[in-house]
């Protein structure tokens, strides 16, 4: 329910890098509440949630997949990046908490070939304020994201559980 990335760029941020511009719209995003899509959840047969915070994307959905006795898959094309967190990325400026993640949570991943290690890194990303991930039936899903909309909050197919498993994650 928000964009990852912000990990990166609250670093980028203590370093110096990052403009006024781009320093409020990350404090927009920060301080934006789950509060409107935890009141949407209430209306649909969620599965599983959790918030995307210190472990990043990857982290936590590898704790729902592993809690839960399934395997993932994930579209990066689909999850939603802020484009500075990249830029900052490819200069260098990552959090060690992000690095972290990446080499605890690399041995339950399969990157695809097409996956940059900076991609890597930042579905890695130790976010402050993150969004939530919710798995939920695949035939609620366009009726969730159409509620998520009446309350200006953009959600995202970003993937789908695949498979009964050991909490294995795709990511193409």
């Amino acid at each position: 329910t928000k964009p990852i990335g912000l990990g990166i760029l609250t670093t980028a941020l203590k370093q110096g890098f990052i403009d006024k511009s781009t320093e409020e719209y990350i404090i927009q995003i920060m301080a934006s509440l789950n509060k409107n899509a935890a009141e949407v959840m209430q209306d649909f047969p969620i599965n599983a949630c959790t918030d995307i915070t210190g472990f990043g994307l990857l982290g936590h959905l590898h704790e729902m997949t592993s809690g839960s006795g399934v395997n993932a898959e994930i579209q990066l094309d689909s999850v939603p990046i802020l484009n500075e967190a990249r830029k900052m990325a490819d200069m260098g400026v990552i959090p060690g908490g992000t690095i972290n993640n990446l080499a605890f949570v690399k041995p339950h991943i399969k990157f695809e070939e097409n996956i940059s290690h900076t991609d890597q890194i930042i579905l890695a990303d130790a976010q402050t304020s993150g969004g939530l991930l919710i798995s939920l039936p695949d035939q609620d899903v366009s009726d969730f994201l159409a509620a998520l909309a009446t309350k200006e909050i953009q959600g995202l197919k970003i993937g789908e559980m695949t498979s009964e498993g050991k909490g294995e994650i795709t990511v193409y």
